[in-house]
């Protein structure tokens, strides 16, 4: 699932690029991008979430701290409902990412970036 939450964290990042948003401020990354926090970059793009997938973005946010930073770099609460449900959190994760590669097909028409369907994977 740490994998997803870097996929859902890319493609939400190329979307907000791909919208307009400047990758970088005085040769450092820009702090609109400089997060992890996966519900505030799928807001700022603007997708509608419902309960369960804010819920599975929250937990997916917890995922990125801990697979990136194995010793937390600030304090958070552990929750120990993190783990994953099968197969509710994959197909919810799936829709996510599809959702999140049709904005970036919207928001970057003339590019070239290929015609699969994230569920033929």
């Amino acid at each position: 699932m740490m994998l997803y939450a870097f996929a859902v964290e890319n493609l939400a990042k190329a979307v907000l690029i791909a919208c307009g948003t400047k990758a970088t401020e005085k040769m450092r990354l820009a702090k609109t991008l400089n997060t992890h926090d996966l519900i505030a970059l799928v807001k700022a793009i603007g997708l509608s979430i419902d309960g369960e997938t804010n819920q599975l973005l929250q937990r997916m946010t917890r995922f990125i701290s801990s697979g990136r930073y194995p010793v937390l770099t600030h304090p958070h609460p552990v929750e120990f409902g993190d783990g994953i449900a099968i197969p509710q959190d994959f197909n919810c994760a799936l829709t996510l990412l599809q959702r999140l590669d049709d904005a970036l097909r919207l928001a970057a028409p003339g590019e070239d970036i290929g015609t699969r369907n994230l569920r033929e994977l």
